[in-house]
């Protein structure tokens, strides 16, 4: 398996390589096509790999049940990368250095009591119960 190959892709090369040694006269068993497979995937799919080894028969395991596990596998890392990727939206912000200058003092203090009053007014709000909230707006509409 090459560096950054998805399972679908190697199983793809997998089968052109097994078709040409077909072409050539060597024909492998199920057995043997599903221990290449197991044994071809990076290392990145190794705690995979040997966990399939450990739950299932290999002599009696298709080739398809392999592939099935496998992409199992990458759909529910891709399914992780996905929602680790999901961006939260945070209140931010920074004090920057003072300076000599009585109006800009003026103004930073009167941009960091707007931001606390902003963050109590915040914090405020995710403790209402929401529950309760949109039960009265039920009864009401």
């Amino acid at each position: 398996m090459k560096l950054g190959e998805s399972i679908k892709k190697m199983f793809d090369r997998f089968t052109n390589i097994v078709n040409g040694f077909k072409a050539l006269g060597k024909v492998y068993s199920n057995k043997e096509m599903v221990k290449k497979l197991i044994n071809s995937p990076s290392k990145y799919w190794e705690a995979k790999v040997t966990t399939i080894e450990e739950s299932k028969n290999l002599d009696e395991l298709s080739l398809d049940k392999v592939m099935g596990s496998l992409l199992a596998c990458e759909m529910k890392l891709e399914h992780g990368k996905e929602k680790t990727r999901q961006v939260g939206v945070v209140l931010n912000f920074s004090i920057q250095e003072e300076s000599n200058d009585d109006d800009e003092e003026e103004e930073k203090e009167e941009d960091n009591e707007e931001v606390t009053i902003l963050a109590k007014k915040f914090k405020r709000f995710m403790k209402m119960d929401k529950g309760k909230r949109f039960q009265e707006r039920k009864i009401i509409s």
